[in-house]
């Protein structure tokens, strides 16, 4: 059973905004967050769900600006507590957010300590829907940074938290910008 949150206010003036770096290139969706936004959205946790990029459309200021309520989440869809969630979207959030209102950044997605368990969990769905068994391997796919040391942290620890569980017989991880 997932965990419940209690929430210190009234839910139904609460809004989640969810931060993901985005892409901007033509014909570029960002349906991977667009399907984290309807999922949290049809759940009705809170009164809205939007999300916002750092590069994309909406920006973060076109999702803030589209919130109406009192209190904000931004939940920042990072594997790490790097450039982009330390830096960057704090100041993208100091622009655009002009009413007064309650504003939160939580913990990145990557640091959520529920997330080692779920990898595990759908790791090994996936493994056995394809006919593997304990001795696969499960490898972890990051961006990474060659400025900051946090996204490659983030992946080892993640990595080393999933391994520790003992389910696959190895656990790895990759990065695009950085070794391994």
């Amino acid at each position: 059973m997932g965990r419940v949150i209690e929430p210190r206010v009234d839910h139904c003036d609460v809004a989640v905004v969810l931060a993901a770096h985005g892409e901007r290139r033509i014909g570029a969706s960002n349906d991977n967050v667009r399907r984290i936004e309807r999922a949290l959205t049809q759940r009705r946790f809170v009164a809205q769900v939007k999300a916002g990029f750092i590069s994309g459309r909406p920006s973060m200021r076109e999702a803030l600006d589209s919130v109406t309520a009192r209190t904000v989440f931004i939940y920042p869809l990072f594997a790490a507590n790097g450039y982009f969630t330390r830096d960057r979207l704090v100041q993208l959030i100091d622009e655009a957010d002009h009413q007064r209102r309650t504003t939160k950044i939580l913990t990145p997605l990557g640091l959520d300590p529920g997330l080692p368990d779920l990898l595990l969990e759908r790791g090994a769905e996936q493994a056995r829907a394809y006919g593997f068994d304990r001795a696969a391997a499960l490898l972890l796919l990051g961006h990474g940074s060659r400025r900051y040391p946090q996204s490659y942290e983030a992946a080892d620890q993640l990595a080393s938290a999933v391994r520790s569980r003992g389910w696959f017989s190895a656990v790895e991880f990759a990065l695009l910008e950085q070794h391994p």
